[in-house]
């Protein structure tokens, strides 16, 4: 909180943030959104503050910028896996975040998930996967300055 600067003015959006048990642990009087289009699951987020029941879209994105809704930070576990359009959902993301923003994602990594057996976290509702692994090959580093 304090190295974002976040304080009780704050705007803090989970993208699909299944039953909102993220969103509980921000003090400071923030008052967090998540996103959810499961109705059931959302219902319990509900209890833990203001949700709304739809994918996030960039559709959305400009809702929730017009209803004053910007976010100084957005967070998203498994990024992309419920998007219909990995497109829209960037978009929706680029279109939510204040220009001094941050965004949080976490990806899967596919390596420690075939290693551990850890298949248990893939979901037939899940529309794709993206994996980040991490290092990078030595091969797939460039040798040029950016």
């Amino acid at each position: 909180m304090e190295r974002l600067g976040l304080g009780p003015d704050s705007q803090v959006v989970e993208v699909a943030s299944n039953d909102g048990y993220l969103l509980q642990y921000f003090p400071h009087g923030i008052v967090p959104l998540g996103t959810e289009p499961a109705a059931n699951v959302a219902r319990d987020a509900e209890a833990r503050g203001a949700h709304r029941v739809e994918f996030f879209t960039a559709d959305l994105a400009r809702q929730l910028v017009d209803d004053g809704r910007s976010a100084d930070l957005i967070g998203k576990q498994r990024a992309g896996t419920g998007a219909e359009s990995l497109r829209d959902f960037v978009e929706g993301l680029r279109i939510l975040l204040k220009p001094a923003g941050v965004i949080t994602l976490e990806f899967l990594h596919l390596l420690q998930l075939m290693d551990g057996n850890q298949f248990d976290t893939i979901y037939h509702e899940h529309y794709s996967y993206f994996s980040v692994c991490w290092p990078p090959s030595a091969s797939s580093q460039r040798t040029d300055s950016p």
